[in-house]
């Protein structure tokens, strides 16, 4: 399966195991096989970047587990649909449904979901902008370092808190980005199947540090990087992000075409995804953009399209993408 749901893979829901045929046949095995299947839907289109079609299967799976008291199904659904709030910017239903994933493995003695339960929580913490909480809670999952080595075999929920707490490093006064960004480098190093998400996220990492050292021309070249790398695991919220950087850094050089290029790129992904917000923030670069190239009158358009995407109305996608080509 895919590798779709940012740094973990969004496992396929478990069949219970059930005794020999009775006398009647039990509608718990239907029901778990529907479930599933709901969930299978929910991961296509996960994957496809329709997170409205994917919320609404992973509900219908939520319900179907629920109504035969399934546990497991429920905190793994919970937890799908953690991660599809999270991509659609409602960070407070992504608290609830977390918690609610919490409280379910509590009750059935899961422990195996906590490493996952408190990674999900570091990341909606940076996400509402708060760096001190997200390390406050990351700190169980990070493992012991000999200066900037990793001690022991990281695995992937290990890999993913080191990424998280490079994140928090530039978000945070004398966070040390340096340090931790070679620390999950190092870390990334010893494993043999190299995760092209994780190795993407490495890669915009040292462009950041690049960016911030003054180097644009080897930020770039990280970017391009990373490029690759989103694109072979078919991360559409890596692709665009490694985009609209790029697109930023030439608006920093004042290399408007270029800049309009990677802008309209990384724009059109988030467009296709339904991200208001995502797109919003890269139509107000493209019309910057446009007016540096002379162009007053298209960058008026996306303007409009801005103040219609942020009115939190419905929004006609096709014209906004027809907008920016």
């Amino acid at each position: 399966m895919s590798r779709a749901l940012h740094w973990t893979t969004l496992a396929l829901l478990l069949l219970a195991t059930f005794p020999g045929c009775v006398r009647a046949p039990s509608k718990q095995p239907y029901m778990i096989a529907q479930a599933e299947q709901y969930q299978r839907r929910g991961v296509n289109a996960f994957e496809q970047g329709d997170y409205i079609t994917a919320k609404s299967m992973f509900e219908n799976a939520l319900r179907m587990y629920e109504s035969v008291d399934n546990a497991i199904g429920t905190v793994r659904t919970n937890i799908n649909l953690v991660e599809t709030a999270i991509r659609t910017r409602e960070y407070e239903k992504a608290t609830l449904y977390l918690q609610e994933a919490r409280d379910t493995a509590a009750r059935n003695r899961l422990a195996a979901y906590q490493s996952r339960a408190i990674l999900l929580d570091s990341t909606i913490a940076l996400l509402t902008g708060d760096p001190e909480r997200a390390q406050e809670i990351l700190e169980p999952l990070l493992p012991q370092f000999l200066g900037d080595t990793v001690s022991g075999n990281p695995d992937e929920i290990t890999l993913s808190a080191i990424a998280n707490r490079t994140w928090i490093a530039f978000e945070r006064q004398s966070g040390q980005p340096e340090l931790w960004v070679q620390r999950f480098a190092n870390a990334l190093r010893t494993v043999r199947t190299k995760d092209p998400i994780l190795q993407g996220r490495l890669l915009r990492f040292q462009a950041q540090l690049a960016e911030r050292n003054g180097d644009l021309d080897h930020a770039h070249e990280y970017l391009s990087q990373a490029l690759a790398s989103y694109k072979a695991a078919l991360s559409q919220p890596g692709i665009s992000a490694t985009l609209l950087h790029s697109g930023r850094l030439y608006v920093k050089q004042t290399r408007w075409v270029e800049a309009r290029e990677d802008l309209q790129r990384g724009t059109s992904v988030r467009i296709r995804s339904s991200d208001k917000k995502g797109a919003a923030d890269g139509l107000v670069l493209l019309a910057k953009v446009e007016r540096e190239l002379g162009n007053p009158s298209v960058a008026a358009s996306l303007e409009q399209w801005v103040t219609v995407i942020r009115d939190d109305g419905p929004v006609d996608w096709h014209a906004v993408r027809r907008a920016i080509q």
